[in-house]
């Protein structure tokens, strides 16, 4: 019988909590730090997806309702890594099960996902996968803004490579169709790069053959090859070109078909005065590309080029992006404004160690707007690196960096908003995202998030104790800057646990400003394909000043690995959703065995299995590597009637597929884990 019982504590007197509030709102009103939404502790942001191990090659994409997808790859399903996705909501609510679902599956080695999302939300995700090809071939998949995996459980072949695959690009237009470049590199005693591209309609099918529609050869190095579509189904492709001892950026122009337009022979746009770095475009809604790039040797500038509509350039020669600032430039990147301007972003290395993230505005017909200098973001600390930029419909310019003090300080990750005309809107220094220390930040990315905010995704390593010396814990986390300069209340301290028959949850909130009740949610872990989140109950707030605590118990149906999360409503409206937390739960059976998949999984010190007895009896778990051979075996005699669980520890055993055997009574079942370190 179920023993559901609601219970709510509030820990501060009346008068104590009005001191607390009024002390809160000061601090939001003078500090900024009340633009904070998804955490308010800003020692940490919120982990975005559950049991990451190491995960690498993460890539964003916004959707047009403020939400996102993230795409990474990471050890926990394989030791050669696994493509995963997971599908955000803009209040930080995930769609898919909570470790994120496999792109694929095709279980051969992957390499670096490419990601683009269209305007209708249409995540398309290309990568170079060897399960049936050694030197690896191009696949696509596309995942619908519903979560729905449009095109099967594999994806399409984007590209038969005949030869490795050096370098490849991604983009989407407004029909829906993905135009894939890539580079070849041929195997020979004369080495050719062969510059190739290929069209799949928003329905799956190729436009050119499978090996891929030739756009160039030579023996000149090749690579870093993008591309974008024009107005007319054909594209642009660009790509890095090594000639006479310079690299030098490359462009052809092709039409629907795979015919050269205008010129037969690739064009120069970055010209021979020097040797391009790196480079960035973007296209605008009436089909302009913007080209910018970085070249120099000792010192590296910045410099920009506008292909038009009909594929000629702009600009009779290429421009500095900032003329007025004379230090070496880096971590380039562009985005199309909605004023149909063009806005670049980047760091420039001054004296004295400093590091400026700035950014310059550009007309669509290549004139400055932002000065010779551009706009600085300014803030307390010298050091910017990795920074990102977005905008929203009314043209308004957010910016996310990773900043310290010294070469050898904490890093922390700020954020900014400017308006139109190059203002700032926030904190004159920028908003805090994270102010953790000790922690290392890396794969930052920004994006408006529709409603005058932003939302700022990273990873971050956490070491599993203060000496140091532990494995470093990595995990996706976020934070979301509100565009109002007020708290909504924030769930802190989510936990759940068995007790008994039931699962208890409970959690703290910081306060109860937009809030008028809390939605629990479960989610039952039974296919990697499950999106269905369920409601357990909601629970009616009750805006007392300061901390209140909750408590909610509940006897599930059914046993398995339940996730669980709060989300927190205005009216019927969600407006943030908690961290995640998972629970391994088995109910009290008659004479039935239950066991338990072990968690956590991968597998790096330790890891538990859970199973159930109807009785006291001898259980054997026996564990084997991928070749099935027998590496340890465990005879328990001291079980007992009920819950009972076994930690295995890895020890030394190398990073891998295992499995274990369980056997007890007439049962014996067999379960897969991974062990990565």
């Amino acid at each position: 019988m179920s023993r559901n019982t609601l219970s709510r504590v509030n820990r501060l007197n009346f008068f104590a909590g009005n001191i607390y509030a009024t002390a809160c709102i000061a601090l939001f009103l003078f500090t900024g730090i009340g633009h904070a939404q998804w955490t308010i502790n800003k020692e940490r942001g919120k982990r975005l997806v559950v049991d990451t191990y190491q995960p690498i090659n993460i890539v964003t994409g916004d959707l047009r309702d403020g939400g996102m997808f993230v795409v990474w790859m990471d050890k926990k399903e394989n030791p050669d890594a696994t493509i995963l996705v997971q599908q955000i909501d803009v209040n930080g609510g995930i769609k898919f099960v909570a470790d994120g679902r496999r792109l694929t599956d095709l279980d051969g080695k992957k390499e670096s996902p490419v990601l683009k999302v269209n305007g209708k939300s249409d995540a398309y995700i290309l990568w170079k996968d060897f399960s049936y090809n050694t030197i690896g071939d191009l696949y696509l998949q596309k995942i619908a803004g519903t979560g729905n995996f449009e095109w099967g459980d594999i994806g399409r072949v984007a590209g038969l490579c005949k030869y490795p695959a050096m370098s490849y690009n991604l983009s989407v237009d407004a029909e829906g169709n993905a135009y894939i470049a890539y580079i070849e590199k041929a195997d020979s005693d004369n080495v050719d790069y062969t510059v190739k591209i290929q069209r799949i309609s928003g329905t799956g099918d190729t436009v050119f053959p499978l090996a891929g529609e030739q756009v160039t050869m030579s023996r000149n190095i090749k690579s870093n090859v993008q591309v974008c579509p024009d107005t007319a189904d054909g594209a642009y492709i660009f790509w890095v070109e090594s000639r006479i001892g310079k690299n030098i950026l490359m462009m052809q122009h092709i039409d629907k078909s795979g015919n050269k337009i205008y010129t037969k022979k690739p064009e120069e746009i970055s010209g021979m005065s020097s040797s391009i770095v790196s480079y960035s475009l973007v296209q605008s809604a009436a089909g302009e590309v913007f080209v910018t790039w970085l070249s120099g040797t000792k010192v590296k500038d910045a410099y920009y080029q506008l292909i038009e509509a009909n594929g000629k350039k702009m600009l009779s020669e290429p421009k500095l992006i900032a003329s007025g600032v004379k230090a070496t430039k880096s971590n380039l990147t562009a985005i199309s404004s909605a004023d149909s301007t063009f806005v670049v972003g980047w760091i420039a290395e001054k004296a004295n160690d400093k590091r400026d993230f700035s950014a310059q505005k550009i007309s669509r017909h290549g004139a400055i707007i932002w000065g010779d200098a551009g706009k600085s973001f300014s803030s307390k600390l010298s050091q910017k690196f990795s920074g990102s930029i977005s905008t929203d419909k009314y043209s308004n310019i957010y910016a996310s960096w990773i900043e310290r003090k010294t070469q050898l300080s904490n890093e922390f990750v700020y954020g900014q908003k400017l308006n139109a005309v190059g203002v700032p809107q926030w904190d004159s220094t920028g908003v805090p995202v994270l102010l953790s220390k000790n922690t290392e930040k890396s794969y930052l990315t920004s994006f408006a998030d529709k409603r005058q905010g932003m939302v700022v995704v990273f990873r971050e390593g956490i070491h599993n104790d203060l000496s140091k010396t532990s494995r470093i814990d990595y995990g996706i986390y976020g934070q979301r800057l509100y565009a109002e300069i007020n708290a909504v209340s924030v769930i802190a301290d989510l936990n759940a646990t068995v007790e008994g028959d039931n699962i208890m949850v409970a959690f703290k909130t910081s306060n109860e400003s937009k809030t008028n009740a809390y939605r629990i949610e479960k989610f039952l872990l039974k296919s990697i394909k499950d999106t269905a989140w369920t409601n357990v109950t909601v629970i009616d707030s009750k805006p007392f000043p300061g901390s209140n605590e909750y408590r909610y118990s509940f006897m599930p149906d059914s046993d398995g690995i339940y996730y669980i999360r709060v989300v927190q409503l205005a009216g019927n409206s969600p407006i943030a959703a908690s961290e995640i937390q998972k629970v391994s739960y088995i109910r009290e059976y008659g004479e039935k065995i239950v066991v338990l998949q072990n968690i956590p999984n991968p597998v790096s010190d330790s890891t538990v299995v859970n199973y159930y007895l109807p009785r006291g009896m001898p259980v054997r778990i026996e564990f084997y590597n991928s070749r099935i051979e027998k590496i340890n075996e465990v005879n328990l005699s001291d079980t007992r009637q009920g819950r009972n669980f076994y930690v295995f520890k890895p020890g030394r055993l190398p990073d891998g597929i295992y499995f274990f055997r369980f056997s007890a009574g007439d049962v014996l079942t067999v379960k897969k884990f991974v062990i990565a370190r």
